[in-house]
């Protein structure tokens, strides 16, 4: 799905997409409010690199940890970025803060479908350009997975997390790309505490959590093996056996409600 990065170049490749992102949401506030914030995460990026740097850390260590501050403030960034269009409409201060709580809880509920909408676009992006280390298969899975996931987002939103689930789960084991794997993980972790936290009682939402594992191993286990003929039955049917009991025990858990409120 991603290219090996030259592990010199990680730190390097980590600052660059960080500056992209602040770029691309700062771009809808005023010229003077998005200097501010480019000046200060810049800066940000620059001391950590640094003191990494000087304390002889890896650098792909270095953008990993980038990588999990850029997607772990994604929710604060988006909300700095409506709190600046209301400052510059000069909205009363009573409206704007109706206005915060219910972006705060849209942010809350649908965060990790941006996760896999990047997923989705990488995995896209990597089939259209016929990538030889790529395999084209899993992948093409994986995106349609997510793609499904995000599509049933609103109207059955366990089936929904459950999807993005199984189209992360390989993502998340990218080592060789940091940045890919950690946004896999969020993404696989945000969506599963949904389809968990939409379950009925403590030992339904036990038993959904068991069957996520499974299903996210079965699928990783599946890839791994690359259904590589008779003589690996055993090791082919293992997988399928996982993935029907998380099916099952997903199935059987039963939904705490139906929909997701967009407010």
């Amino acid at each position: 799905m991603a290219a090996r990065l030259d592990e010199r170049d990680a730190g390097a490749v980590a600052a660059a997409l960080t500056r992209r992102w602040v770029r691309g949401y700062t771009a809808w506030v005023g010229a003077e409010a998005a200097e501010r914030r480019r000046a200060e995460i810049a800066s940000d990026v620059w001391e950590q690199r640094t003191d990494a740097h000087e304390r002889r850390v890896a650098p792909v260590t270095v953008a990993l940890a980038i990588a999990v501050r850029v997607v772990a403030g994604m929710p604060a960034d988006l909300t700095w970025v409506h709190t600046q269009r209301l400052a510059m409409r000069g909205l009363p201060a009573d409206r704007k803060a109706q206005t915060m709580n219910t972006l705060g809880s849209i942010v809350a509920r649908w965060w990790w479908v941006l996760g896999a909408t990047v997923l989705a676009g990488l995995g896209a992006s990597a089939l259209l350009l016929g990538d030889s280390d790529v395999n084209r298969p899993q992948v093409a899975i994986v995106v349609a997975a997510l793609v499904a996931g995000i599509a049933l987002r609103r109207s059955r939103p366990r089936t929904a997390g459950s999807l993005v689930v199984v189209g992360a789960a390989v993502p998340a084991v990218l080592f060789w790309a940091p940045a890919v794997m950690v946004l896999g993980i969020v993404t696989l972790v945000g969506a599963a505490i949904e389809v968990v936290a939409l379950t009925r009682g403590s030992l339904g939402r036990a038993l959904a959590a068991v069957g996520l594992v499974a299903l996210a191993a079965s699928w990783l286990w599946t890839g791994a093996l690359g259904l590589a003929g008779p003589s690996m039955m055993p090791g082919v049917l293992a997988p399928v056996v996982f993935a029907a009991g998380g099916i099952a025990l997903l199935i059987i858990t039963g939904s705490r409600r139906g929909t997701v409120a967009t407010a």
